[in-house]
């Protein structure tokens, strides 16, 4: 787990001196799936919901796995965090409405 330093700080302008951020991997935007495992994981975790009964919906489904198994290793079973899920985009009752966040999230938190 890394944490945005001093040195880090002025990429996000949004972000007070006594905010602690951190992070769990890196995304370069620009750069295909293949650039990094960080790509690889947004890539796929943000697979459109229109990819649902095709043969690419596994990956976003292993996506949503791998995402919430990286968080839960990284905060251990006794941290006291909270976590609050982006929107999606779309309304619940929208044919393109995508809940990758809420679902991630909840099996950060199962058991």
């Amino acid at each position: 787990m890394l944490e945005i330093d001093d040195m880090t700080r002025p990429d996000h302008y949004y972000l007070d001196f006594q905010d602690k951020c951190y992070y769990l991997g890196e995304y370069t935007a620009g750069e295909g799936h293949g650039y990094s495992e960080t790509n690889q994981l947004i890539y796929n975790f943000k697979k459109s919901v229109e990819k649902r009964d095709t043969g690419q919906w596994q990956y976003k489904e292993m996506a949503i796995l791998q995402a919430a198994e990286i968080f839960r290793e990284a905060i251990g079973e006794h941290a006291s965090v909270t976590f609050v899920p982006v929107p999606p985009s779309k309304a619940k009752g929208d044919p393109s409405y995508d809940d990758r966040m809420l679902r991630m999230l909840q099996r950060v938190c199962e058991g």
